[in-house]
């Protein structure tokens, strides 16, 4: 039986064609999961004339462009209500006493939402959540309100079956369909040590309170995955970050902030970030790393997000990095070593191929729903056995530093979560797949601090099994 006959008959309904994706251009503005949801609407497997006339249809009417915002408003106005998807947004007007919503597609930063909906859906204040939204229009008080709002999200996942299920498919199969389901196409990425490093941008999805970093050069895909696979996920892209935004907002009443309520907080372009107050804001954040908790005013959280760091670095003819001290390239307030060592593992993004001919890296082939996918990172992130069964069988040799062990460990979870979620796992699996790459990620880190700060002592990290 083929891979795509095993993983349709294992996984049925979860499963898409990527092709239709790669191929239906006018998704591709969309976020992954909007357009898998959208392409799964209406072909049903087979993209059909008529299907492909209703999707256009759909798309036009509920999912405009800029340019037909009039268009969306007029009508709006004219019969009082309209089914929109959209990012939404909303933030908390303390002058006014009221959650503002903001609507992308139409440039309306000042609508009304009904109360309700944002207490059941949080992520609105936390930076954007797609779902469907009716808003409707008043003409008396002149005013939009969203009166109904839903995700546009799998629900009522099975972890349990999911994990099960691994167990149909060889080591070497389920690497292919975790690279078709990032609609990535694995026969372009022929190196094993790239695709490890494509799946080890998945860590922080899938572990908690993991710290990672990758540098690259431009166009590798570093920030692709982050936008396109799990609605846990928030981008920060350039610009100035507050202690509000990202831990907790004082005012009346105290609003959480990006990291309570995400999964990770990717920093993208990270040179291009700046900081409000930078020194109390990597002080925060240098607490929250090590312990998962912070403290801001009165107010005392935990969290289990994960802090992910994505830069540009420049390389030689040989495409190795030109600077011989690479957490150079972070903001001038991040290269504190005490900070940069509390980051588990560094990814060298610049031994990954940039992307080029979207025929040659997209898939072609079939994997999870990205929607369904997103949501099974996300439990598999509460579940602790897997960093337990790891320390059940290693020991850390070659450093006594805590943070060494910590960083392996958490690593290796990942990626045995992502590779082996039913555990069932060799020992030299476990050392080829899950070990060496998180010694080999912690180890850049400290190989890296060795060379900036002479309390570091260079070590050389290893391992043995207990058994």
């Amino acid at each position: 039986m083929d891979l795509k006959s095993k993983l349709i008959k294992e996984f049925s309904s979860v499963v898409t064609n990527k092709e239709l994706m790669a191929s239906e251009a006018i998704t591709k503005r969309l976020p992954s999961f909007i357009s898998e949801w959208l392409i799964g609407k209406f072909y049903a497997g087979r993209p059909t004339k008529e299907a492909k006339k209703k999707l256009h249809s759909f798309i036009y009417k509920h999912l405009p462009p800029k340019s037909k915002k009039e268009v969306v408003k007029a009508e709006l106005r004219e019969i009082g209500t309209y089914k929109l998807i959209d990012e939404f947004s909303v933030i908390t007007s303390l002058e006014q006493d009221r959650y503002v919503l903001k609507i992308p597609a139409l440039d309306i930063t000042n609508a009304e939402i009904n109360e309700h909906l944002v207490g059941q859906h949080k992520l609105l204040l936390s930076g954007g959540l797609w779902g469907a939204g009716v808003l409707t229009y008043d003409k008396n008080t002149r005013k939009i309100t969203m009166t109904d709002f839903q995700p546009l999200q799998i629900s009522n996942v099975d972890l349990d079956l999911f994990i099960q299920k691994r167990a149909s498919f060889t080591i070497d199969e389920w690497i292919q369909i975790l690279f078709h389901t990032q609609g990535l196409n694995p026969d372009f990425y022929q190196d094993e040590n790239t695709k490890m490093h494509i799946l080890a941008r998945l860590i922080p999805i899938v572990e908690q309170n993991v710290n990672i970093i990758e540098f690259s050069s431009k166009g590798t895909g570093k920030s692709y995955v982050f936008k396109n696979l799990s609605h846990y996920v928030h981008l920060i892209s350039g610009g100035a970050v507050t202690k509000a935004q990202l831990f907790y907002d004082l005012r009346t009443p105290p609003t959480p902030g990006l990291i309570l309520l995400n999964d990770a907080i990717v920093f993208d372009e990270i040179q291009t970030i700046s900081f409000d107050r930078p020194d109390e804001i990597v002080g925060i954040l240098k607490d929250y790393m090590e312990s998962g908790s912070f403290s801001r005013g009165k107010q005392k959280a935990l969290a289990t997000s994960s802090i992910v760091m994505l830069g540009n670095i420049k390389l030689d003819k040989n495409l190795q990095p030109i600077d011989r001290i690479y957490f150079y390239n972070l903001p001038k307030p991040m290269q504190e070593s005490a900070l940069i060592d509390r980051i588990h593992g560094l990814i060298p993004g610049w031994e990954i191929p940039k992307i080029g001919q979207s025929d040659l890296v997209f898939s072609r082939g079939y994997g999870l729903a990205v929607d369904y996918f997103s949501e099974i990172l996300h439990l598999l992130k509460d579940r602790l056995e897997y960093q337990e069964y790891i320390k059940s069988k290693v020991k850390i040799t070659g450093t006594k530093d805590y943070r060494d062990e910590k960083s392996v460990y958490i690593l290796a979870s990942g990626l045995c979560k992502l590779l082996f979620p039913d555990l069932n796992v060799t020992n030299d699996e476990l050392e080829r797949y899950c070990l060496n790459y998180a010694i080999r990620y912690r180890q850049i880190v400290k190989d890296q601090l060795t060379n900036m700060d002479r309390e570091f002592r260079s070590v050389n990290i290893g391992f043995e099994f207990k058994d």
